[in-house]
């Protein structure tokens, strides 16, 4: 099994420090665990590819028998990260850590990195069971619209980092 797709939900999970997450940039109505996306919260806690996937069904194409299972998918990840993104508001204060100074951060960073591990393993099966549920051209559509996602995330970070 390819293994490209936890690597994208780490891509997306870096604390979320200059990217708006995956699942933030979904249009009005779609799946975000029946929460409104947060602020600041890095996709690997908002559920990245399963939840745009399921409020964007038709980007790969899915089946109704897909869009179901990815949508129950979507629901046993939400169950799981809910008290990350608890515990993760709880530290951070609700706030987006970009705008939390440097020093604070560091602080923050023995209380964060737990979460982010546990979101991140929760991610990575999350992101094996999608990949279990798509048919192998779907799999390289998916591939090639992450790549394109990771490039525009690296060149607006690259760009932010060159502003005064």
């Amino acid at each position: 099994m390819k293994r490209w797709l936890p690597a994208f939900g780490m891509t997306l999970g870096i604390l979320g420090m200059g990217a708006r997450p995956l699942a933030a940039q979904a249009p009005q109505g779609a799946s975000t665990g029946g929460q409104a996306p947060a602020q600041g919260m890095p996709a690997v806690l908002l559920g990245g590819v399963p939840h745009y996937l399921a409020g964007h069904p038709q980007v790969l194409h899915l089946t109704p028998k897909q869009v179901d299972r990815v949508q129950k998918l979507v629901a046993a990840q939400d169950s799981v990260t809910a008290p990350l993104r608890a515990e993760w508001q709880q530290v951070t204060g609700g706030r987006p850590l970009r705008e939390i100074p440097v020093r604070e951060r560091r602080r923050m960073a023995r209380q964060l990195q737990p979460i982010m591990q546990q979101a991140r393993a929760t991610d990575e099966t999350a992101l094996d069971s999608v990949n279990a549920i798509l048919m192998p051209q779907q799999q390289e559509q998916l591939q090639t619209l992450v790549a394109e996602y990771r490039e525009r995330m690296q060149a607006r970070t690259r760009a932010a980092r060159q502003q005064p």
